[in-house]
């Protein structure tokens, strides 16, 4: 008998059982490219950093997707920010950036996400931005009845950390706690929203179904029904929830020409050592042997602000007194550390190696 498991996809209300007649009436599905124009804004593409003390030191650890609500609230998958069965969860979380970007804009500069709430045994996570931010930015609305077996459903996302995409498939199970799908999702698409035929959000990716390790072809969601305790806390615009959906401006979501994909991607350096002293070295007369890490856009894009960092493999000097990396130039085109190493006595060896590093945006 095959063990069946829940790949989550990071590259992170009782169900009801009728379907009212007017949402088969019309099935906004039918046409996803109409679909992915109209819908776009709603998804939010989620990075998670490893530290908010000092973004230069930032380590990207996961990207996902998540679900642009009312009054800049964001619905994304709770794994996305680490394993929360941890004893030191909420610690860690405390030392995490999230940023996101909405939308058309997906390739613009990201927004820092603000943790609001977690839902531990359903896998979700509620975020919030400024919410002057999304003002003019269209919204997903939460289904009020359940979808069926055999009903169709589309995800918008972003996996793989690239750019927005949509997948469609039809569903195939359900309980109260989880929908299984045909529609494909892969790393990046944990988070993702789950829309029913009449534009409604149904649900959350949670990841791939596998039996034994191999793929089955089938994905697991989280019905929206689980987000109800989470859902309770977003502020409506309106005192009414999800009465309306704004229309974006077009000149600011206008739908393009081609559809164009943004995609990040992290570039690094070779590793580069910086030593002073040691065994061969001469004495007196020891030198400094100081040397430079630098990194350029290598896919014709520009680095994200404020993600570059330096990837430390060796350090002799835990207290960086004898030897650091100082961050020389930080541009969109380049990125540079000085690496430094200075010995107190030529026969102890002092060194530091590794690499510059940055999160490069392009689009293709």
């Amino acid at each position: 008998m095959r063990a069946f498991s829940i790949i989550a996809c990071l590259g992170f209300l009782a169900l009801g059982y009728a379907a009212p007649a007017a949402a088969q009436d019309v099935n906004v599905l039918a046409d996803l490219q109409k679909f992915y124009d109209d819908n776009r804004s709603r998804a939010v593409f989620i990075q998670v950093f490893a530290d908010d003390a000092d973004r230069k030191a930032a380590k990207l650890e996961a990207t996902g997707s998540g679900v642009l609500l009312e009054s800049g609230y964001v619905l994304s998958g709770l794994h996305l920010l680490g394993d929360e069965s941890e004893a030191d969860f909420q610690a860690n979380l405390a030392k995490k950036v999230i940023v996101g970007a909405v939308g058309f804009s997906e390739g613009g500069n990201p927004v820092t996400l603000s943790f609001v709430d977690q839902a531990t045994n359903q896998d979700l996570v509620l975020f919030q931005f400024n919410p002057e931010l999304s003002k003019d930015f269209s919204f997903a609305c939460p289904a009020t009845e359940a979808v069926r077996i055999g009903q169709p459903i589309a995800i918008l996302g972003f996996p793989l950390g690239g750019g927005l995409q949509v997948t469609s498939g039809i569903v195939t199970g359900r309980d109260p706690n989880r929908i299984d799908t045909t529609a494909v999702v892969t790393y990046g698409s944990s988070g993702s929203g789950v829309y029913n035929a009449a534009g409604r959000l149904a649900g959350i990716v949670k990841g791939e179904l596998r039996a034994g390790g191999d793929k089955t072809g089938f994905s697991v969601l989280v019905p929206i029904s689980r987000a109800a305790g989470l859902l309770g806390q977003v502020e409506h615009e309106d005192g009414l929830p999800c009465s309306g959906v704004k229309a974006p401006p077009p000149s600011d979501v206008s739908p393009p020409a081609e559809i164009v994909s943004s995609y990040t991607v992290e570039v690094d350096d070779e590793d580069r050592t910086a030593y002073s002293g040691g065994p061969v070295e001469p004495n007196p007369g020891c030198q400094n042997h100081d040397t430079e890490s630098c990194v350029s856009p290598q896919h014709g894009g520009q680095f994200i602000p404020d993600t570059a960092h330096f990837v430390v493999r060796s350090l002799t000097d835990a207290t960086l007194n004898r030897t650091n990396a100082t961050l020389t130039v930080n541009s969109p085109f380049r990125v540079c550390y000085a690496l430094h190493a200075q010995t107190g006595a030529c026969e102890l060896r002092y060194e530091i190696s590794g690499h510059a590093s940055a999160i490069e945006k392009y689009e293709r």
